[in-house]
Formats: structure tokens, C-alpha cells, sequence
């Protein structure tokens, strides 16, 4: 009645599952043993090699920038939208483009914001029409086409427009910064000033001049711009052009761009100006889309300004060291008659070249070596420039130039560095930074190829005057150069080497260029812009430098602390020892607090103090005897009793469950005996007798139905 009887057949099948159940459990509990002394010696062999692993440091810092808004009001832009991580940078890697190295500092960018008052807008616009001057200049801004070879040549128009000079606009801005809430004290100022109000281009003169025809020479377009003054200090040429800029600063940590000024053709699609722009593409300020719009049309001069100025990338990994020895070692590859024109000598200055790394890094010595030599008293360096020589068609020439490939006098260079300079060294002590500079004959300038193609050529700056590699630079520049006046007004004078030389020498140690995440941080105060033409470097520069050799110093100094820390761990206890540890980390510290205030000049001194400290500190502990029971064997012993007692624990969870489940069987086999005692009386045939089994019908003898 409801019970579901055991045969001899169900009962071994119950059995044989029941078997086949616990090979498993068995194989289960073996795999999970041999797991875990797997992971005791790979625990094991890791606590071994973090205990001997060089300990390498990162830091994360802090950024402040604030932007100034002038001529543009609250309801203009969105600054929540701004602030968001994709219109402007927030979390930025000090990044080496070439080497492969690691900086190992991580910068956090915050952002406040002001806008100045209409008040103090007024007073600008006063100031600058006090200074404004006006005139009509060949502004390569606007050309047309002339075709007097058989070909089209580019030309410049003569057009009227409005300059003020940079330097008095930003030395007007920053003293009287009052105005706006001031510049920040602890970070970088970077100012958008929208001012229409200025002669400035319309959307009507503008878009007449881009549908006219490309032989006319005139336009009504009437521009407003910043100018600077460029004079080669080598030979006194006054660069031209260099009245067009829409934006300047860097002698501090402060920085413009006028949104209404330009077009300049440094950077023309990026310098529409905004007046122009909004009416182009029918943008209403302080509607939805125009804030929004406005709000990313600013927030990417600021980006680019952030990228170029404060958090910049290194060009190479920007080691510290106590000494840089510039080495210039000067071929003069001209003919008899071009050098007596013009001496070799005059054509570069060391002594401005000295002054310029003594004012980025007061810190370190600087010493600067030029050696003047002839190209033909090195035979294989003069045949090898002779055979990469090819002459080439130039518009800006209005002739044909030579140029020389570079790779192969490179090749020739780097193949023979130590017979040229004696000792190159690359450490704390002293960096070398070779230099190789070419007077090069008539109208020859050094080209870096590319498949069939050669580097396109600047009107002011054609070809290549100078690329540095990681081991040496190269500077080239000809005779065209050395007498560049006579040919437009400027009689007896000419571009030397002194500028460039800084500019590649300041890649060899690190810098980048000022424009490389935006064209017009080309409009700012420094030696490794491509506008300017400056001798010295500006304060990004200096800032960047300091800085990084601060971040490297500190590391290092952090590096050695923590690996002393792991030492005396495994040594005799030293009281002193952990104090000195515990002073010096508080001396980091203030080191930070120092960077955090921008005072990285004292704090490159101080963290160099501190390395020298924390390498004492951490030979002391290398010189500790061993404890008795040194902290390696104490962590594998603490390791093996571990294993030990999870292997106890693993064992006797299995055992008690085998007892358990045991049980549980062995009372179920009785309740099951039990019941099969209860079991109800046998059939026999009635017709011969035989005994039938539960579930028969018939009757197997005689076939006789069950009644």
C-alpha cells in the first residue's frame, strides 16, 4: 500500500549509484589538495620576489587653472558642460613621444572660472585704442595668384588692419587683474576675450573675399591683430610677419586669445574669428544650441592651451642632472668667397645659448663648446652631403634650391660620434648634447624625406633648419640665410645659427614645441615655438623642466625609503634608523607642498637633498645584520601553517560528512528491513500448487490465472 518494495535487482542498482557517487567526492577532494600546494609555492616564490623587486614609485598632482571670461557673459556658455572630462582635460599622464619611458607622475587638473565686468572690458578697450596702430602690410593672410614662370605663384596682399603690441596687452592684463578677480596665484590664468567692438573682419568682407577672384589683389577686410617684434640677435634680420597673432603670453603663467581678432595665417581655419563663425553658421549667443555651441568652441582653445602650457608632454625622457655640456661642433660647407662675405664666427653666439639653459635650469651648471670646422677637411662627411644633394624646384625661392637628405649625413654622424666628440655622458652627474650645425652653400637647406617626397617649405622658414634625435641634433642653415636682408629691404643682414641651436637643444633635454596639441601656442613667449623667434625659454618651459626633475627626485627619493622600510623589516630593529625614515617623509612632503605652491626651483634643491638622504638611509639598512628569524622565513612559516590548517580543516569537513552520511544510510537500510518484515502473504496456484511471486497472473508451471 503506497510502499515501493526493494528487489535484489533495485537494491544493487541503489548500491552501484551510491558508489559511483563517491569516486567523485574522492577524485574532488585529491584535486582540491593538490591545488593547494600548488598555490603555496607560487605564494610562496611571490613573497620571495616582492621581497627582492626594485620598488617603483608614482605620484599623482594637483593642477589649478582658471579661466577668465571678457566679453562673454554667464548666460553665453554652460560651465557644468564645460567642465565635463571631454571638452576640457582632467586627468592627465605626463607623456615622453619618443622612448618609450614612463614619467610616472599623474596630473588632476581643476578648473574655476570668472567673468570679468563689462567695467573692466571698457577700460581694455580704452587701453587699446591708446596703442592701437594701423596700417596697410603684406599679410600672407590673403592672397591671389600671379603667373609671371608659366606657373601659378602664391602671392600676399597688401591689407589694412589694426595692431597691438602683445607684450603691453599682457603686461596690461596681468597688472591690472584686479579687474577680474585676479590671476591665480596658484596655478595658470588663461583669458577669452571676445571683443567685436575692436576694427575687426565682418562675415560681408569676409565672405567677398572668398568668392572673388583668385587674380585680385585687394580686399575690404580690415583685421585686428597682436604683434610682436623677431630680430635675429646672430646677424640683426627683423623676421616679417610676425605682426599677425591673435593670441600671446607664457612670460608667466598667464595666457590670451582674442576670439575676434584674425585671421591669421599661421592657423587660419582654427582663427576664423567668432563674429565671422556665429554668422557663418547662424548661431544665436544665449540660446540652447548657442551655449552649447559656444561652450565647445571655447573649451577647445582651452584644451589646447592646457595640453601646450601646463601639462605638456616631453619630447624625450627629461633626465636631471648636476651639468649639461653643450658640445657644437659648426661645419662650414661654403665657398672661399661666401665665408669672407660672411664669417663663420658671427653667425652664432654662445654666450646667448649659455644664458638661455642657466635661466631654464639655475640649478644645474651649464657649459657650452662650439668648434668651428671646414667640411673639407672631412672628406667622407663632405662627399657624403655631396651625393644626398638634390635640386628641387621652390616657389618661395622663386628658383630652384638643393636639398639634403639628412638620414644619410644622420648615418654618417652617429657611425662616427666618438671620433668628433671625445666624451659623451648621460647621467646624474653630467648630460652631453651633441650638436651638429651646417653652413651650407647658396641656397642649401637639410630636407627629411618621405618616400618621394621632401618637407614642405615656409616662406620665412623653408625646408629644415634643425630636428633633434635622442642622441645628437642637427642644425642647417646656408648662405641665402646668412645674407636673407638684401633681398627685401634689410641690407648686410641675416638669420643665424644662435636661435635654432636653442630651440633643438631644448628638444635634446626634453621640451616640445608650443604648438603641438594647438597652432596658436606658436603665439606665446618661448624659445621652442616656431613664431616668435625668442632666445630664451618661456614659463611653461621652465615650469615643465623644473617640475619633472622635482617628480624624478622624489620618486626616487620615495623609492629608496619604501625599500628600506622592507629591509629593516628582515634586520635587527634600529630606533634611529625608523626615525630617520619618518623625518624624511615628512621632508617629502614639504617638498610636494613647495611644487604645490609652484616653487620648483627651491623644490628641485631640496628634493635632490632628500635622494642623497634617502640612498644613505638605505644603504644604513642594507648594512643591518639579519634578525634571528628573519621576516622571509617568518612569512613561510605563517604560509605552511596556514596551508596546513586549511588542509585540517578541508579533511575533517570531508570525515565528519562521511560519518554523517553514513549514518544516514545505515538508518534508512533498517527502516527499509523493517518494513520488508510486513510483507503480506504468498499466492499459490490453485490448480498445481506453485507459489506465485508478487505481480504474477498466471501460473509459470501450468498457465493457470491467478484468482
Amino acid at each position: 500500500m503506497g510502499v515501493k518494495w526493494d528487489t535484489p535487482r533495485s537494491k544493487s542498482r541503489r548500491l552501484a549509484y551510491s558508489t559511483v557517487r563517491e569516486k567523485p567526492m574522492k577524485s574532488k577532494t585529491i584535486l582540491l589538495l593538490v591545488m593547494l600546494l600548488t598555490i603555496s609555492g607560487l605564494f610562496d616564490r611571490s613573497v620571495r620576489a616582492g621581497l627582492d623587486a626594485k620598488i617603483v614609485a608614482s605620484r599623482t598632482v594637483s593642477v589649478n587653472v582658471k579661466l577668465v571670461f571678457l566679453g562673454i557673459g554667464e548666460s553665453d556658455v554652460d560651465l557644468q558642460y564645460m567642465s565635463w572630462s571631454e571638452n576640457l582635460p582632467r586627468t592627465i599622464s605626463t607623456q615622453v613621444i619618443i622612448g618609450g619611458k614612463d614619467i610616472g607622475v599623474t596630473s588632476n587638473v581643476k578648473y574655476r572660472f570668472s567673468f570679468a565686468p563689462s567695467s573692466f572690458k571698457e577700460r581694455l578697450l580704452a587701453y587699446l585704442g591708446s596703442i592701437a596702430e594701423t596700417s596697410t602690410l603684406n599679410n600672407p593672410s590673403f592672397v591671389y595668384y600671379e603667373k609671371p614662370y608659366g606657373r601659378w605663384v602664391q602671392k600676399y596682399m597688401d591689407v589694412g588692419s589694426t595692431q597691438y603690441d602683445a607684450n603691453k596687452v599682457e603686461m596690461w592684463l596681468k597688472q591690472n587683474s584686479d579687474g577680474y578677480g585676479g590671476t591665480a596665484s596658484d596655478g595658470w590664468t588663461l583669458m577669452f576675450m571676445y571683443l567685436p567692438e575692436l576694427p575687426s573682419a565682418n562675415y560681408e568682407t569676409m565672405k567677398e573675399y572668398w568668392k572673388q577672384d583668385i587674380t585680385i589683389k585687394t580686399t575690404d577686410v580690415h583685421p585686428h591683430y597682436y604683434s610682436v617684434a623677431a630680430v635675429d640677435e646672430d646677424l640683426g634680420y627683423s623676421l616679417r610677419y610676425r605682426q599677425f597673432m591673435t593670441a600671446y603670453g607664457n612670460r608667466d603663467r598667464f595666457w590670451f586669445v582674442d576670439l575676434s581678432a584674425g585671421p591669421s595665417f599661421w592657423s587660419w581655419k582654427q582663427t576664423i574669428p567668432l563674429q565671422v563663425a556665429l554668422k557663418d553658421q547662424e548661431i544665436k549667443l544665449g540660446s540652447t544650441y548657442g551655449r552649447k555651441w559656444l561652450t565647445e568652441y571655447i573649451a577647445d582653445y582651452a584644451w589646447g592651451a592646457v595640453m601646450n602650457f601646463i601639462v605638456p608632454s616631453a619630447t624625450y625622457y627629461p633626465s636631471y642632472t648636476a651639468c649639461y655640456n653643450f658640445v657644437v661642433n659648426l661645419f662650414d660647407d661654403r665657398t672661399d668667397e661666401e665665408r669672407a662675405k660672411v664669417p663663420i664666427e658671427k653667425t652664432v653666439n654662445p654666450s646667448k645659448i649659455k644664458e638661455a639653459f642657466i635661466d631654464l635650469v639655475p640649478y644645474a651648471k651649464t657649459d657650452v663648446q662650439i668648434s668651428f670646422k671646414k667640411t673639407e677637411d672631412f672628406p667622407v662627411l663632405r662627399e657624403t652631403i655631396r651625393n644626398s644633394a638634390e635640386k628641387l624646384d621652390d616657389a618661395a625661392f622663386q628658383d630652384s634650391i638643393n636639398v639634403i637628405d639628412v638620414r644619410p649625413v644622420y648615418y654618417f654622424l652617429q657611425n662616427n660620434l666618438a671620433s668628433l666628440i671625445s666624451s659623451i655622458k648621460k647621467d646624474e652627474a653630467e648630460v652631453t648634447v651633441p650638436i651638429f650645425a651646417f653652413a651650407f652653400r647658396e641656397k642649401s637647406l637639410f630636407s627629411y624625406s618621405y618616400k618621394w617626397d621632401h618637407s614642405k617649405s615656409d616662406p620665412e622658414r623653408p625646408a629644415l633648419l634643425g630636428i633633434s634625435f635622442e642622441d645628437m641634433a642637427l642644425v642647417g642653415l646656408n648662405q641665402w640665410y646668412f645674407t636673407r636682408g638684401d633681398e627685401v629691404g634689410q641690407k648686410g643682414k641675416g638669420l643665424g645659427f644662435t636661435q635654432t641651436i636653442v630651440h633643438e637643444a631644448g628638444h635634446m633635454i626634453g621640451l616640445t614645441h608650443t604648438h603641438r596639441y594647438d597652432d596658436l601656442g606658436d603665439f606665446c613667449y618661448s624659445a621652442m615655438g616656431y613664431f616668435t623667434n625668442d632666445y630664451r625659454f618661456g614659463q611653461s618651459d621652465k615650469d615643465f623642466i623644473r617640475r619633472v626633475h622635482t617628480d624624478q627626485l622624489i620618486l626616487k627619493a620615495t623609492a629608496s625609503l619604501q625599500e628600506a622600510r622592507l629591509k629593516l623589516e628582515s634586520r635587527v630593529e634600529s630606533v634611529d634608523l625608523k626615525v630617520s625614515i619618518d623625518s624624511l617623509s615628512d621632508e617629502l612632503a614639504m617638498i610636494e607642498s613647495e611644487c604645490d605652491r609652484l616653487g620648483y626651483t627651491e623644490a628641485v634643491w631640496k628634493a635632490f637633498e632628500a635622494k642623497q638622504k634617502s640612498l644613505n638611509i638605505l644603504l644604513q639598512s642594507e648594512n643591518l645584520p639579519e634578525a634571528t628569524v628573519p621576516l622571509r622565513e617568518q612569512i613561510q612559516t605563517l604560509t605552511r601553517l596556514l596551508l596546513v590548517t586549511v588542509i585540517c580543516g578541508i579533511t575533517t569537513s570531508l570525515f565528519v560528512g562521511f560519518i554523517v552520511a553514513r549514518r544516514r544510510y545505515r538508518t534508512e537500510m533498517r527502516r527499509l528491513k523493517e518494513l520488508s518484515k510486513v510483507r503480506p502473504p504468498p499466492f499459490t496456484c490453485s490448480g498445481c500448487g506453485t507459489m506465485l511471486e508478487i505481480g504474477e497472473d498466471y501460473c509459470p508451471r501450468c498457465g493457470r490465472k491467478k484468482k
